[in-house]
Formats: C-alpha cells, structure tokens, sequence
C-alpha cells in the first residue's frame, strides 16, 4: 500500500513542530513586565529570525544532504524517529516534572533584546523536530517544483501565525487556561490529542518516504543502464 502526505498533513505537521503552542508561555516569560513595544520587536525580530532559519533549511537543505549522498529513506527514516520521540515525550511528560515556582519564573533583571534569538527563535520557534519535518518534506519532493513551492507557503504560513499568536500572547493567557496551571504543560496538556496527530503522520512520513526513496533509487539505477545519469547519482 502506498502512502502520500497531502498538504493538509503537512500543515499539521509544521504546525505542531515551528507553531507557536510552544513558544507562547517561553515568550511570555521572557517578556514578563516589559512594555508592549518591546514585546512587539521582539515578536517581529524571533519571527523574522525562524523564518530565515526554516528558508534555509528547506532551499539549502537538499542540496546539502544531496552532496554528503544521504538517502531519502535515511533522512525519513532519522526524521520520523525523532518526530515520533518528540510526540511521545509530550504526551507522557506529567505536570509535576517541570513546574516552577513564582520565586524561580521571576527575573529580577530587564530582558535584553538578544532573547529573540535564545530561547525565543530558538528553540521555541524553530524546533529539532520542524527541522526534521522540513527535511523530510522536501527532500521527498525535491524534484516537484510545485509541491516544494507549497511546502514553503505553508512554511511562511506558519510563521504568520507565529507572529501574530505572539503578538497577541497577553491576551491568549488572560482569557485562556493558561494562566490556571504552572509550568510549560498549560498549553500542551490542552493540545495533547493534536500531538497524538504528529505520532501518526510520522508513520505515514516513514512509509511514505521509504517507498518514494527506493523508487527514486530504482529511477536513478534505470537511467544509468540506459546511459541518461552519471553513476554519482546513484
């Protein structure tokens, strides 16, 4: 049986790995106590900053990997083992592990403006598991302009709401649930099932990767017997 990633996988898949449902209460953290203009530069600048990260990775990305010869069904293979480790740690985390008392959340000094790059663009915008996500995405489509052209709209979309979902932090703790529960598990508690969703698309990823992988290889095998591709491609 052959499987396929639509885009709307995708979507969720990024989504759930570079989407702000764990950058929220990091960002608001970091932000604590600040003016909303500095809150909002420093929305704009971890935004831009992931961005250009997440661009990177999905133009220079296959290139990259390409030259070091890495296959296709290496890259789902690694990609889907960490997607699948990241989903699991969420889901079997408990609230007492990581929660924090108000003495140790607060922060006596200002936030400098460098937290847009640490924690904020990374690591709570730009994950190890979207980066595998992107990895996986576009090198099983790297020869279709068309879909790789999708997978960066929905890259760019992603990040859109990142920027916006930061925007409007304060707002999303007043009148959600967050602020009822310590720790970083407020919000991931409430998306638990979503990330159930990650566990699954995983799994498609891995067969669908691993089928695309060896046809490409068979292609590559075919053109060389008949003189059309160089033996490197292979």
């Amino acid at each position: 049986m052959d499987f396929e990633l639509s885009f709307g996988d995708i979507g969720i898949l990024f989504f759930l790995t570079l989407g702000p449902l764990k950058a929220i209460l990091p960002f608001a953290r970091a932000t604590r106590g600040t003016a909303p203009a500095f809150q909002r530069t420093v929305a704009r600048q971890a935004v831009a900053i992931a961005t250009a990260i997440v661009l990177a990775v999905a133009l220079l990305g296959p290139l990259v990997l390409t030259r070091w010869h890495v296959s296709a069904p290496a890259i789902s293979i690694t990609g889907s083992i960490i997607l699948f480790a990241q989903a699991l740690r969420i889901i079997m985390q408990t609230p007492a592990g990581v929660r924090r008392s108000a003495a140790q959340q607060a922060d006596p000094s200002p936030p400098s403006p460098a937290i847009a790059v640490f924690p904020l663009a990374i690591p709570a915008l730009v994950t190890a598991p979207g980066i595998a996500a992107i990895a996986v995405i576009i090198v099983l489509n790297r020869h279709d302009l068309v879909h790789v052209t999708i997978d960066v709209v929905l890259l760019l979309g992603v990040m859109a709401l990142n920027r916006l979902t930061l925007w409007k932090t304060e707002t999303i703790l007043r009148h959600g649930l967050a602020h009822r529960v310590e720790g970083p598990l407020c919000v991931e508690n409430l998306c638990a099932p979503c990330f159930g969703q990650c566990v699954a698309l995983q799994g498609k990823v891995l067969v669908y990767g691993r089928n695309a992988g060896i046809a490409d290889q068979h292609s590559l095998r075919r053109k060389h017997i008949i003189g059309d591709a160089p033996l490197s491609d292979i």
